[in-house]
């Protein structure tokens, strides 16, 4: 079997992610390799991949019941809410950004690319791939940029199922309702219903799924029963409303007492899960002073806003309340930061230093990097395993020790922290330590005898149980699914012709759908390009010679002020202020073969550094009063999360970076036009907030060997001249990279168009450059560009539409062998030539003041009648006017 299924619901907590697990549990025991998805998940249970990687707890659990390593493509976007209206956007396992709604959804069409690329590299590696859908799958109001809903199985081609619960009441109008709202394009892809968490005899049905088909089109696949024996990680907080664990009550004679407090922001509640099996503890869920009783022990339990839950936590008085019950404290990640000393935010919440409650003697301080990584190691004697989810860095005082001995790949060291008054308070960063049968046992066992209970073995192996329920979910898909007609759909795709549904809509019910961003914003700017007006620029040379000066004295100052006038079609042109600089940063799988001595790590660490407003361009850019955006579109690593939010940083990522380019296409056709979009986006918005010259930057570790690689095949030059060293390698390194170039442009199948080079060898950091380069000239400013990797940018552009290069000025001549060609390539005097080589658009901010000088020279200097100055004094040879 060979396919792929979508499953989507008619809204939340429907029983989708049960379906995909057990779906995914079943094929496998067929013998067919199956994968789980999710484009977007909204949660704060999480899960860590042995990679490191973080993605949402639910899709782990599906990869386990497909029998598969779970991994980052399986959940390329993960939302994880920090407050009412805001969430920590987790891309391919990383922090990408933090937003809020409205931002988010500016972002989503920048992600597209993400979720697309994650979905066909499973397709390509498993025989199936089962997707899960978000939410309701008809919210007509979020239909136009949905990434993981009908919109994206339309786009991948998968064909889709709607879970509808009838727990909940209204099951048949809302699976009919959601395919009658549903634009045709989307309807068509709808080939089944289930009915899902049916109490009672089917019979009582009817004939009920018959008349939805008649109605709807759309046939009933099976109708799966309530049980009350399948409980699953918890995807999100609605799951926390289940059976198990308890939200409230008293305790339960003879069996321990673990009250577990129930923060706004709880994170990752399934640590509690393994605790809930136990025969002889009951576990209940406390928001109150006045319902947490005197427990055996109470878990503070981790948290996505440890600062924010620590004062609803005194708030609710239950700081007191749980020290006044005696009771074991064990405090989870950021638990355990609140029973510290001292928490210092400057990161999640900004509050800077807050008291902690001092229960143990540690000291938290949030950093921008998320630690991600699972853990192994011994506590109690016994082996445990476990992962880290954090940006809290916690290091212990004289007051208390560790715990937990960790050993694994990450290093051995001392982890956790309980005092030495008796051990009552305990705390670890590490998530899933309950999940170690024997730990388990053994620390209940403390806490039984701390509590003068005799705790009786529970013999219980979580693993197993959890084996047992995925297992469970199958066999109930299997007595309870039409599996022949579901097999058939996965096989053969979503087509369907829309009047199959059977479903009338009036008119004015259609949504325009679209799964990324408007395309075309690159090929709107190509057909705006317009020649300069050449009347302008000899009307300027005219004006030169009528200035109180001798006729070319002013060098290329002239021939700058005429190339100005050209540009703006005015004599005297208007001064290029304010000016912008774009630096678009990304990353470049040549990396892999050493061509660079830097590690690929600096890019993302270099845009913190501009953002930070610490880097070359910045100091440059505030001596002319430029401004700085710099714009992520393909850094490979995690940037660090700014000390405050950033608005000059653009999240536009099309990737993590390209692919080797001595190995085969540095990109897709389609990641390249996104990213030349994504360049003629900004450029765009730039000169609509009053930008009247743009400024090429650029940042990329490796991006002089992709650059190089452009260069000589746009120019017809060898490698070993348009190849440089760089950021500083030796002789051995420099023959290395040009041979690296010479066997990338030596591949077999390469295209000789720009577009074709483009993806052949080139960066999206210079696919961006070349959009943003065609989107300046298409509005008319100055663009101004910088060394090598502009200058490949520009060439690809004026390959494209070569009337580009007359918007353009060289603001120097970079050391870098490429951009010489370039110049020479294109005809281009540069402005400066200072031996640079650093990027960043750093030569082109020198060359502002002398643009501006240029034009500011022809408005404001003295003409030969205006100073009374005879002609023939000053006559003198004159620099031709440049074209």
């Amino acid at each position: 079997m060979r396919g792929g299924l979508m499953v989507c619901g008619t809204a939340s907590d429907v029983g989708k992610s049960h379906v995909v697990a057990g779906l995914c549990r079943l094929l496998a025991r067929q013998g067919v390799r199956v994968a789980p998805f999710k484009a977007q998940n909204m949660s704060l249970n999480s899960w860590v991949t042995d990679a490191g990687h973080e993605i949402g707890r639910a899709q782990g659990v599906q990869a386990l019941a497909a029998g598969v390593e779970p991994e980052v493509a399986m959940n390329p976007i993960l939302l994880k809410p920090t407050g009412e209206r805001a969430s920590q956007v987790v891309v391919m396992g990383h922090p990408w950004a933090q937003l809020d709604a409205v931002a988010y959804h500016d972002e989503k069409p920048q992600l597209r690319g993400v979720v697309l690329e994650a979905l066909a590299d499973l397709r390509a590696r498993f025989d199936v791939v089962v997707a899960e859908g978000a939410g309701g799958c008809a919210e007509i109001n979020l239909l136009a940029h949905d990434l993981v809903n009908l919109p994206l199985a339309h786009a991948a081609g998968l064909p889709a199922v709607v879970v509808g619960d009838i727990d909940r009441g209204g099951v048949f109008a809302a699976l009919y309702g959601s395919v009658a709202l549903l634009p045709d394009e989307l309807r068509t892809v709808v080939r089944g219903f289930v009915v899902n968490k049916f109490r009672g005899d089917p019979a009582l049905l009817g004939d009920a799924t018959t008349e939805l088909q008649r109605r709807s089109g759309v046939p009933t696949l099976g109708v799966l029963p309530w049980v009350d024996d399948v409980a699953l990680d918890a995807e999100d907080s609605l799951a926390l409303a289940g059976p198990r664990p308890r939200a409230s009550g008293a305790p339960v004679p003879d069996r321990l007492d673990i009250a577990v407090v129930r923060f706004p922001h709880i994170a990752n509640v399934t640590d509690l899960d393994a605790l809930s099996l136990e025969p002889g503890a009951e576990v209940r869920l406390v928001e109150r002073a006045s319902a947490l009783g005197r427990p055996d022990l109470v878990v503070l339990p981790g948290t996505k806003a440890t600062v924010s839950d620590l004062a609803w936590l005194r708030g609710q008085g239950l700081d007191r309340a749980v020290l006044d019950s005696g009771a074991m404290v064990l405090g989870i990640c950021g638990g355990q930061q609140m029973m510290g000393g001292v928490i210092v935010d400057r990161f999640e919440s900004g509050r800077g230093r807050v008291e902690g409650l001092g229960w143990l003697d540690v000291t938290t301080t949030f950093a921008g990097h998320k630690v991600t990584r699972r853990r192994q190691g011994v506590a109690w004697g016994h082996g445990i395993s476990g992962y880290e989810i954090h940006h809290g860095r916690t290091t212990r005082g004289p007051g208390v020790r560790p715990w937990i001995d960790l050993d694994d790949t990450h290093g051995a060291e001392a982890e956790g922290a309980t005092d030495l008054a008796g051990g009552r308070f305990l705390g670890t960063v590490l998530h899933g330590l309950f999940e170690s049968d024997g730990f388990r046992a053994a620390f209940l066992a403390e806490v039984g005898r701390r509590a003068g209970r005799v705790l009786a073995p529970g013999g219980v192996s979580f693993a197993a149980a959890r084996e047992a329920q995925l297992d469970r979910l199958a066999d109930l898909l299997e007595a309870h699914l039409d599996l022949a007609a579901l097999e058939a759909i996965i096989e053969r795709g979503a087509t369907r012709s829309p009047a199959a549904t059977g479903v009338s809509v009036g008119q004015g019910s259609h949504v325009e759908v679209s799964c990324g961003a408007p395309r075309g914003a690159f090929a709107r700017a190509l057909a705006a390009v317009v020649p300069v007006d050449g009347a302008a620029g000899q009307a300027t040379a005219d004006h030169h010679d009528r200035l109180a000066k001798p006729k070319g004295s002013l060098g290329q100052l002239e021939a700058l002020g005429e190339r100005l006038s050209a540009i703006a079609g005015a004599s005297p042109p208007p001064p290029p202020v304010p000016a912008a600089v774009a630096v678009f940063a990304a990353d470049h799988g040549a990396h892999a073969q050493g061509v660079s001595p830097w590690p690929q790590e600096v890019t993302a660490q270099m845009v913190a550094t501009v953002v930070a407003g610490k880097a070359a361009i910045n100091v440059l850019a505030r001596q002319v009063g430029a401004s700085v955006t710099v714009i992520d579109v393909g850094v490979a690593h995690p940037i660090p999360e700014p000390a405050v939010p950033a608005s000059v940083l653009l999240r536009r990522r099309v990737r993590a970076g390209t692919d080797d380019l001595s190995a085969g296409p540095a990109m897709r056709i389609q990641e390249a036009e996104q990213a030349l979009d994504v360049g003629a986006d900004v450029a765009a918005q730039l000169v609509s907030e009053g930008a009247r010259c743009l400024v090429t930057g650029e940042l990329g570790i490796a991006n002089t060997t992709s650059a190089a690689a452009v260069v000589a095949a746009l120019t017809g030059r060898a490698p070993v001249e348009t190849t440089g060293r760089g950021t500083g390698v030796d002789d051995v390194t420099l023959a290395h990279k040009v041979s690296v170039v010479e066997r990338a442009l030596a591949r077999p199948g390469r295209g000789g168009g720009p577009l074709a080079v483009l993806c052949s060898v080139g960066g999206l950091e210079i696919a961006a450059l070349a959009g943003f380069i065609v989107a300046g000239a298409a509005a008319g400013v100055p663009v101004v560009v910088d060394g090598l990797i502009a200058g490949a940018a520009l060439l690809v552009a004026a390959a494209l539409v070569p009337d580009v290069t007359g918007y353009c000025v060289a603001g120097h001549r970079s050391s870098e062998p490429g951009a010489t060609v370039v110049l020479d390539h294109l005809g281009l005097d540069p402005v400066l030539d200072l031996g640079l080589h650093l990027g960043e658009g750093t030569g082109a901010c020198l060359a502002l003041p002398v643009l501006e000088a240029a034009a500011r020279l022809l408005a404001e200097m003295a003409t030969l009648d205006t100073a009374g100055v005879t002609p023939s004094v000053v006559s003198g040879p004159r620099r031709p006017s440049p074209s």
